[in-house]
């Protein structure tokens, strides 16, 4: 997790909104960037295609397979079933392989510490679970801080229409990879779902790079798509429940959703399952639970008492983990402030209880296979013999806290398994006090409701119910789990947010809240909206004025950039890239003209700028060989470092004073007016605009359900202003 942005204490009741949605609106950011020549061209090229014959098609297209299937069997975009085949089955073989090295790799640190000397073992244990999870601590600084945290919440927000700085790097994926395997070996509460998730993200973003599926990638609607269904995969892959999966995907990373991407995303999870048993086998928990006949009122009311107690355990734990990062950021503490103190005190007391706990020694699907099953053999040799239902109370006690010391570290890690583990043993515990008190045995069948509780009330939503049924498989109980976390759900809203919203506000990542405000129903486009920086005039704006800009664009700048003619109206609107590409082709043509010292300004400006607006990384090992040398300056330069700092500064600063020194003089490139008509340019032809008076919930509805990154303000068909998702995000929530 990335602390820095937290100015806030996340930790209050709020609530977001999830919707359904037909197509209607899929396209919308594709066809906003065409014209409106292009789209009926594009429409009639469509027309004449579907009526060529067919032996015609087989003459035009006679090497793409894949087009003659798709031709042949009706399918608007083949391409798409390929993607996902293809993709489903990498992913999976990827998840398989790190997830058996996880495996390995514990259990190799669990024979360390199996030795007949006590105080060795519990050095041991207490020695590889530090060394573990200070790598996982490692990988946010030394490789990325896009690997920190679950990833869940940032593909809320990518699918909500906000793009992420570098979220889908290369470095992201080795360090969320090796992040997740060091976090998980040294023995952390914390999951894997979210981590998955994100990994199965990145290596759908990387397979849409390439030349095949360029059609994809280019297009925003398809992009969106396929990492939906990349979501719904990670899910499917490390909970083994497809039904589950899928429900969850859309109830926790889609603001909206498109029902027709709802096939695609089981498509998927079923490959993702095929590919898993060829590997593992029955990939369910194999419960060995049997339904018991008992009074409906009895069970009812002890299902609901089960509902509100998980209720509060998952929204306090929500609560707890927000107040615990808000602190480490306020409090002026170094073992707090400092991630690698932090993960290293986390490692100690997380190695010392669960040497003196076996139970949780275990991974957190083991812990549910143990708690959901009527075997008493398992449960003997892993938890408690009868009588010595208090052992369940220290163990879910523990489990709670050492959760919440995982989930506030700087690491990848996920909120999945820990969840549904505290939920199992509380359930559990809660069996057994009912089997003492009345001598009724349904154990298994209260952990399964209190694991569904607990997670519902931890995230705020209800798919638990169905994850805990498929690896259950109990179809009895179904009604019953359904109960619990309803009203575990309904409890943990009333108390906090869910996790992900914590999370979501954690990192301050740009996410449509519901407006609850009545103040904000009287509110308009004009009370919001900001002032427009960065203007082009046609017949007014040189070159000068365009590198003026590109100069002072600051990153992650999502606006397109009006252009106005001489009234004031918007015209055309062009982004930051294709400004920077127009100046740059113009510049290449005429450089010879100029000095080898003036190139050298050139070079260097249209250098900083290209790194700047393309977001441009260093790769793997250079990144980290500049992290350990400010790492080391930090501790022995500080001067130097600063220095360093101001250096780029003063660059910067000396070639946009060059410009402003020659651009009367230099009427070959500087001064030179840009034709926006040019075929070199590639601007927008409409932008999509709203008057002033324009009121605050259709503004909200326009950001929901188009993805809208921006909208332009008018007064009267001049140009007074623009609002982005995040100024009406603060705005409309503060």
């Amino acid at each position: 997790m990335d602390y820095s942005c937290l100015h806030f204490n996340p930790a209050r009741p709020s609530q977001r909104t999830n919707f359904l949605l037909t197509d209607f609106a899929s396209e919308y950011t594709d066809l906003e960037r065409k014209s409106l020549n292009t789209q009926i061209m594009s429409l009639d090229q469509k027309k004449i295609t579907k009526n060529i014959k067919e032996s015609e098609f087989d003459k035009k297209q006679p090497h793409n397979i894949t087009y003659k299937i798709g031709y042949y069997l009706h399918l608007n975009n083949p391409k798409e079933w390929v993607f996902i085949i293809f993709f489903s089955i990498i992913t999976s073989l990827f998840l398989v392989f790190l997830d058996k090295l996880i495996l390995i790799s514990f259990q190799k640190r669990k024979i360390w510490a199996n030795t007949s000397n006590s105080f060795l073992n519990y050095f041991i244990w207490v020695i590889t679970s530090i060394f573990f999870i200070l790598c996982a601590a490692s990988v946010g600084y030394f490789i990325t801080p896009d690997a920190d945290g679950s990833g869940i919440p940032e593909m809320k927000t990518v699918l909500s229409g906000v793009p992420i700085y570098r979220y889908f790097s290369f470095n992201a994926f080795v360090g969320k990879s090796f992040g997740i395997f060091a976090a998980i070996v040294s023995g952390a509460s914390v999951g894997k779902v979210g981590p998955y998730v994100h990994l199965s993200c990145l290596i759908c973003t990387r397979l849409m790079k390439g030349s095949y599926f360029e059609k994809i990638d280019n297009s925003t609607s398809m992009k969106t798509t396929m990492l939906s269904v990349a979501c719904a995969t990670g899910i499917t892959f490390a909970l083994g429940c497809p039904l589950g999966g899928v429900l969850f995907s859309i109830e926790s990373t889609a603001s909206i959703y498109m029902v027709s991407n709802l096939w695609k995303s089981f498509f998927s999870s079923v490959i993702c399952c095929f590919i898993t048993k060829i590997f593992y086998g029955d990939y369910s928990i194999k419960a060995d639970t049997h339904a018991i006949n008992v009074n409906f009122v009895f069970k009812i009311i002890n299902f609901i008492i089960i509902g509100i107690i998980t209720g509060i355990i998952g929204a306090s734990c929500a609560t707890l983990v927000s107040k615990g990062v808000y602190i480490r950021k306020k409090i002026n503490i170094s073992w707090l402030n400092n991630r690698f103190k932090y993960a290293a005190i986390t490692a100690l007391i997380t190695s010392s209880v669960t040497f003196f706990i076996p139970g949780l020694r275990n991974f957190d699907k083991q812990i549910l296979m143990h708690l959901l099953s009527d075997n008493g053999n398992i449960i003997q040799a892993n938890w408690y013999h009868p009588g010595e239902g208090w052992r369940l109370l220290i163990a879910c006690v523990s489990k709670y806290f050492l959760t919440v010391l995982g989930l506030s570290c700087t690491m990848p890690s996920g909120v999945f398994g820990p969840m549904f583990s505290v939920g199992a043993l509380f359930g559990r515990f809660y069996g057994h006090l009912i089997y003492s008190i009345f001598g009724i045995n349904m154990e298994s069948a209260f952990a399964m409701a209190a694991s569904a509780g607990a997670f519902s009330g931890f995230s705020h939503t209800v798919s638990s119910a169905l994850m805990v049924f498929e690896l259950a498989g109990q179809t009895k109980y179904l009604p019953y789990l359904l109960i619990t976390c309803l009203i575990a759900n309904l409890i943990g809203q009333g108390i906090s947010m869910g996790i992900f919203d914590v999370l979501l506000a954690i990192k301050n990542l740009p996410y449509l809240p519901a407006i609850k405000s009545n103040d904000s129903y009287s509110m308009s486009a004009g009370d919001i909206m900001n002032k427009i920086d960065f203007i082009l005039y046609i017949g007014k704006s040189r070159i000068i004025d365009g590198l003026s800009i590109l100069s002072q664009i600051p990153k992650k700048f999502v606006i397109n950039i009006p252009i106005l003619d001489e009234k004031g109206i918007i015209k055309k609107t062009i982004s930051a890239k294709e400004l920077y590409f127009f100046l740059f082709n113009k510049y290449n043509i005429i450089k010879k003209n100029y000095t080898y010292k003036i190139q050298n300004y050139f070079n260097e400006f249209f250098r900083y700028s290209k790194k700047k607006i393309f977001s441009e990384k260093r790769n793997l090992f250079s990144h980290i060989k500049y992290k350990f040398k400010k790492l080391y300056l930090k501790l022995k330069d500080k001067e130097r470092l600063i220095l360093n700092k101001n250096f780029y500064q003063e660059s910067s600063m000396k070639i946009i004073s060059f410009f402003e020194e020659n651009q009367e003089k230099d009427y070959i490139y500087l001064s030179k007016e840009i034709d926006f008509n040019d075929k070199m340019i590639n601007c927008g032809k409409s932008a999509l605009t709203i008057d002033k008076e324009y009121p605050l919930l259709k503004i909200q509805f326009l950001f929901t359900f188009l993805n809208l990154s921006h909208i332009f303000v008018t007064d009267s068909g001049k140009l007074v202003g623009v609002i982005t998702k995040e100024s009406f995000i603060n705005k409309t929530t503060t």
